[in-house]
């Protein structure tokens, strides 16, 4: 994927189809994500890890890094810029032409309510609507309160949960469906 720009200083935020001015955001950029840069992407995910790990999820560096050098086989995994510094991680894995699902979505905590987050998705939709995608999905745990407003706030459409899909601390744990859909569906 070559890099992409938000040259906007205004983003529209998009939900229920209204239109709302957020604060001025600097320019962010999606690029292919830097392989030396992993372990900046483990550091923000363990900012939160309630939010971001389960019982199955690499429990140390080195097992983050073996897993994401098998993800990038299938995966199109990208990192957000803003103002030239590598600030959040996107996966994004193809399913059919026009389907794919977000497989994690992760901004370091220090650009967390500025927009930055939600012009990159706004910047991966638009890439993705112009490569035929209709329908990206998303899941999250169901008790992730932060999740579930931000693809709210970017216009997520609840497609139901997962009973007990996944064990956190040896207890079960919900998870959320969610749907983007581009270009109309």
């Amino acid at each position: 994927m070559t890099a992409q720009t938000i040259e906007t200083t205004q983003i529209a935020e998009v939900g229920n189809g209204v239109g709302k001015q957020l604060p001025t955001v600097p320019t962010v950029k999606l690029v292919p994500f830097p392989a030396a840069s992993l372990p900046d992407a483990w550091r923000w995910l363990q900012q939160a890890p309630r939010c971001n790990f389960d019982d199955y999820a690499p429990r140390n560096l080195e097992q983050f890094l073996e897993t994401m050098v098998e993800r990038q086989k299938a995966e199109r995994i990208m990192g957000a810029e803003l103002d030239g510094k590598l600030v959040g991680i996107i996966s994004y894995v193809p399913v059919t032409e026009r389907t794919g699902m977000l497989h994690g979505v992760c901004f370091t905590k220090s650009v967390h309510g500025k927009g930055a987050a939600a012009a990159a998705m706004a910047k991966l939709f638009e890439f993705l609507e112009g490569m035929g995608v209709r329908k990206v999905s998303a899941s999250y745990f169901a008790d992730n309160g932060r999740a579930r407003r931000f693809f709210s706030k970017l216009g997520a459409v609840d497609e139901g949960h997962l009973k007990a899909q996944t064990l956190r601390g040896g207890a079960p744990v919900n998870m959320r469906l969610v749907a983007f859909f581009l270009g109309g569906g």
